[in-house]
């Protein structure tokens, strides 16, 4: 039988990788500030323009627009947060790399294999850009195997898992 399982990525914390982290975050928080304050001056116009036709209707809009920029500031804080976190990373220390998409592996399994070893998902260990390592981690306990089963696609008759090759 065949499973899909999530492999985690992992990168080791060097100077370039917190120089680059830092800057994508600088750069996202500029962007932030561009929208809110794109907002604050498109929003003011409108409301302006709205307020001599309907006053009711502009008062919505204004707290539409008031509620969008409020969203962007704490997502600026947040921003902001991530920042100080990065600042305090130490060189060769090991972080998860966060990602929508995940990266899975496909594994054969048979009757009697450990259920840690099939569970337990894989690590690939990044620095400067190049695989350093690649881990067969292992599930430990209740927690991690009921974390292991979410993620873990089990191969059936109508959802066969593709060849490898």
């Amino acid at each position: 039988m065949r499973i899909i399982r999530p492999v985690q990525i992992r990168f080791v914390v060097t100077e370039d990788l917190k120089e680059r982290l830092l800057a994508e975050s600088k750069q996202a928080q500029q962007s932030l500030d561009s929208r809110i304050q794109h907002i604050d001056v498109e929003g003011r116009r409108v409301v302006d323009r709205i307020q001599r036709e309907n006053v009711l209707q502009a008062g919505q809009v204004r707290e539409q627009i008031e509620q969008e920029k409020q969203q962007l500031m704490q997502l600026r804080r947040e921003m902001n947060n991530r920042m100080e976190e990065l600042q305090k990373l130490d060189l060769g220390e090991e972080i998860a790399h966060r990602t929508e998409d995940p990266v899975q592996e496909v594994i054969d399994i048979a009757e009697g294999d450990s259920i840690a070893h099939v569970l337990g998902g894989s690590q690939i260990v990044i620095k400067d850009d190049k695989v350093v390592e690649i881990r067969e981690a292992s599930a430990e306990g209740p927690e991690a195997i009921d974390e292991a089963l979410g993620s873990s696609t089990i191969a059936t008759p109508d959802n066969p898992i593709p060849e490898q090759g």
